[in-house]
């Protein structure tokens, strides 16, 4: 049977390899190049997205290849993509893109949809080969056997995952978009929208000092290291078995790279690598300036870092994800502008009958003291 190089041809899958070494690399000791990597992820899994619903939606995909798609995806998901950057640090702060990750956030949830939608009916539904597809599990096993059940359940959770986060993100910035256009007209506060507004405003993350056990936080960093170190070379042996088990030819071999359009790909992803070796060992030759979040000082045990933990928050249940707000607000044209609160009129006339006690005092004082032959200074109100 053959295989579509255009989908998952040796230069592509090559690219996509690299581009998983090299976004691992950086993860782990380049903090600096960790944003562009995340977005060059996020731009390889958009290509294969779009290609898979393309020819899904023309029906000329078939059940395996859309297995190896699928296989390319999850290697992204579990290696090395981050949503919110936290498995990229070991403590503090690593910036990324608000705009990518909203892209990452919206992209797994389509292809964890989409993976749902294939376990269930996809894959009897597409096209089938002369011979039963069988993927690499541990071991050859048949797709439409008990692996197909494993696979529907971590599509389903990856979906509810996913798609939880999708769904608070988009009522985050619907309700953000109402009040700040409710703001915009009438100010903030109108009505019963204050009292509104002033809870959605307590929900804004507070920066402030928090003590990190640097013991308990390597604990976690390394284990999290090494489950993505070994989910990428998992990844690669199931998809590599996956496409000689099933005889898929014109994808394999040296043959398989000479077209262009796999050469190209391939070169991609072997240039970016080389690149960031090459920032890797300029690093090792200087002395640092200021350490890098990723590394510590076996000697600590506690250090002092910035966190931003919210007082309220209409998500507060989920301890990460409540940060879509304080996204949102990131962007400069939706900046909340402070306005000035009417002061109320029995503040006021309070306020004046104070100031007019204050003035009778003054002046009897003074006449007092001229009474008693004393100077009297000018007094400014």
């Amino acid at each position: 049977m053959t295989g579509d190089p255009d989908l998952y041809g040796l230069g592509i899958r090559l690219g996509v390899y690299f581009q998983w070494v090299t976004a691992f690399i950086a993860n782990c000791w380049v903090p600096e190049e960790i944003e562009s990597q995340l977005d060059a992820n996020t731009i390889f899994m958009f290509a294969i997205y779009v290609a898979m619903q393309r020819v899904t939606l023309l029906r000329t995909l078939r059940s395996v290849d859309a297995i190896i798609l699928l296989q390319i995806s999850f290697g992204y998901f579990f290696s090395v993509l981050s949503l919110f950057g936290y498995r990229t640090r070991l403590y503090g702060k690593i910036y990324i893109s608000t705009v990518g990750t909203w892209a990452r956030l919206f992209l797994t949830g389509a292809i964890s949809g989409y993976s749902v939608w294939y376990w269930f009916d996809g894959v009897v539904a597409m096209q089938q080969g002369p011979c039963p597809p069988v993927m690499f599990m541990f071991a050859k096993v048949r797709v439409l056997g008990w692996a197909r059940y494993v696979w529907k359940t971590a599509a389903l959770l990856c979906a509810g995952y996913f798609g939880l986060l999708v769904l608070v993100g988009v009522v985050s910035a619907l309700i953000w978009a109402g009040v700040l256009c409710h703001v915009s007209f009438f100010g903030p506060q109108h009505g019963g929208w204050q009292h509104f507004w002033e809870l959605v405003t307590q929900s804004l993350p507070e920066e402030k000092d928090m003590k990190v056990d640097v013991q308990q936080a390597k604990k976690s960093y390394h284990l999290l290291r090494l489950f993505n170190l070994v989910f990428i070379p998992y990844s690669i042996i199931a998809i590599e078995f996956t496409i000689n088990w099933n005889h898929l030819q014109s994808v394999t071999g040296l043959h398989g790279i000479y077209p262009t359009g796999q050469l190209i790909p391939a070169l991609i992803g072997a240039a970016g690598l080389g690149r960031l070796l090459w920032v890797l060992l300029l690093q090792s030759t200087e002395t640092p300036e200021k350490p890098r979040s990723n590394v510590v000082d076996d000697d600590l045990k506690v250090v002092t870092v910035k966190s931003y933990q919210s007082r309220f928050s209409p998500l507060d249940g989920f301890k990460y994800h409540s940060k879509f707000l304080y996204w949102i607000l990131s962007f400069s044209f939706i900046q909340r502008r402070e306005r000035p609160r009417p002061i109320p009129e029995e503040t006021v006339e309070s306020t004046a009958a104070e100031h007019v006690t204050e003035i009778d005092a003054i002046t009897t004082l003074s006449a007092e003291t001229k009474q008693q032959g004393g100077n009297v200074k000018e007094i400014k109100i």
